[in-house]
């Protein structure tokens, strides 16, 4: 599918040398080819981000010069709100943080702020500097994609293209493995379509890892950028970006369409920072979607209100049943595993997949205990500050690994064809009935095998195991678990 470019007769650099000509002095027009360049990179890097001095290229000339033409919005770092006798109190411009305990201070005297020091450090006297000149032109948007969507699927998608332009807010609720990616290409496309920027915030980087290659393949032709710690697409613009929630505390004024994938996932929805940097992202006008299989409590009130417009999709993308998870008593399995055993029921279950040759992810409620499976089972684990996590996730994918040992880290986002699942503790506190429910999600997710197991090894029922049953009830039955 072919659209018309939005603005074909000026490309960025036409743009910018616009405003050159019109603004400077012509005594000053004699730039060399290289200082041009890099007017034009200078330019690209900060549309739509708001970035301190260390993260912004060309050289000070070079942002002199563009200061002068008045294409740079100037903002400090951190900004008084008051001035006590003792002390000042200040906001961060780039996370949002007021809290006196978020501030601290350098042996100099001057103040950083502590919650968004992983992305470098905002100090007092710091300068945040974003684009005010001409946005980069849009390349013509193709979806290439030439697959199908369902009934429901196409519901859900006809929503959000007429959301698109209108600076609404909509939420899909779609059980995992729904197929809400492909749900998106009209609302994409239309909004590339008419020139826009858009960007899907999810909050782990394996998210961003496994969309980022569907992406640029449904979108061949469109400029597109996976962002994420130590990601290499950091210095790139995009006009379709993938990114981490954090990533976009980079970005001001940015995006006509925010896609916030797994809005009720950890960090996001504990951390107000995120939440300021999504708001911040997005343009006023901005069209937001949220994306969402287990929805919070916050976003249910907002439905049953009707303040907020939703669309339930109750059905895997294949039309078959979500697994319901099988229950079974396993004992004090800590104490098992301390004596070197394997509990006998997980041995079995364990040795009946491997026999039949079929993929299995192990969670487990915490880092020692994916540690003391490891030693026993000679099964790798991963975990969130697992150095080799993405090597070995990747071979778990390619069939290489047949048991993966995971904390809830891999609880969204992530699919393996004919996987079988277990949870080792389910009445564990960090296993919450969305975080089950999610784990759940992991099986059954192909066509070809949909009636996969999972099985919750436990010790004593829980509130959440109930109320994960009861939701995956409700979906195979077509009703929202409000």
């Amino acid at each position: 599918m072919h659209l018309p470019d939005p603005n074909p007769l000026h490309t960025a650099t036409q743009q910018l040398s616009f405003y050159i000509w019109t603004r400077l002095p012509s005594a000053a027009l004699a730039q060399p080819p290289a200082a041009r360049a890099r007017l034009h990179g200078t330019s690209r890097h900060l549309s739509g981000r708001r970035l301190p001095t260390r993260e912004v290229p060309g050289t000070a000339s070079d942002l002199a010069l563009l200061d002068v033409l008045r294409l740079l919005k100037r903002e400090p770092a951190l900004s008084p709100l008051h001035r006590f006798p003792r002390r000042t109190a200040w906001r961060c411009t780039r996370c949002g943080n007021t809290s006196a305990a978020g501030f601290t201070q350098l042996p100099d005297g001057r103040t950083y702020c502590r919650l968004c020091i992983d992305m470098g450090r905002m100090t007092e006297g710091d300068i945040l500097y974003s684009w005010r000149g001409p946005a980069p032109s849009a390349r013509p948007a193709r979806l290439a994609w030439e697959g199908t969507l369902t009934p429901a699927q196409q519901q859900g998608a006809a929503a959000l293209e007429a959301a698109v332009g209108r600076g609404e807010e909509h939420l899909i609720w779609a059980v995992c493995g729904a197929g809400k990616t492909e749900m998106l290409f009209p609302a994409l496309l239309k909004s590339l379509a008419r020139g826009e920027r858009a960007v899907i915030a999810t909050p782990r980087a394996d998210v961003v890892l496994e969309l980022l290659p569907r992406l640029k393949q449904a979108f061949p032709e469109t400029e597109i950028t996976g962002l994420y710690g130590g990601s290499s697409d950091r210095d790139r613009y995009g006009q379709l970006v993938i990114a981490t929630t954090h990533q976009l505390r980079r970005y001001a004024r940015a995006f006509d369409l925010v896609i916030i994938d797994e809005i009720d996932a950890f960090p996001y929805t504990f951390d107000e920072t995120l939440q300021y940097a999504v708001s911040q992202a997005a343009r006023p006008t901005a069209t937001t979607i949220y994306l969402t299989a287990t929805p919070t409590n916050a976003l249910k009130t907002r439905l049953r209100r009707r303040t907020l417009p939703y669309t339930l999709i109750p059905r895997r993308y294949h039309g078959f049943d979500l697994p319901r998870p099988r229950l079974q008593w396993i004992g004090n399995w800590q104490k098992q595993m301390e004596k070197g055993r394997v509990p006998p029921a997980l041995r079995s279950w364990l040795e009946s997949h491997e026999k039949a040759g079929r993929s299995v992810f192990l969670f487990v409620p915490s880092i020692s205990s994916a540690a003391q499976l490891t030693e026993l089972t000679g099964a790798p684990a991963v975990h969130a500050s697992d150095p080799e996590r993405r090597e070995r996730v990747a071979a778990f994918r390619a069939g290489h690994i047949p048991v993966l040992i995971t904390t809830t880290i891999l609880e969204r986002g992530v699919t393996i064809a004919n996987a079988q699942v277990a949870v080792i503790g389910a009445d564990d506190d960090i296993f919450t009935a969305s975080a089950l429910t999610q784990i759940a999600g992991r099986a059954g997710r192909s066509a070809s095998a949909p009636a996969a197991d999972v099985t919750f090894f436990h010790h004593g029922k829980t509130d959440a195991i109930v109320a994960c049953r009861r939701y995956i009830d409700a979906m195979n039955h077509g009703r929202a678990p409000l």
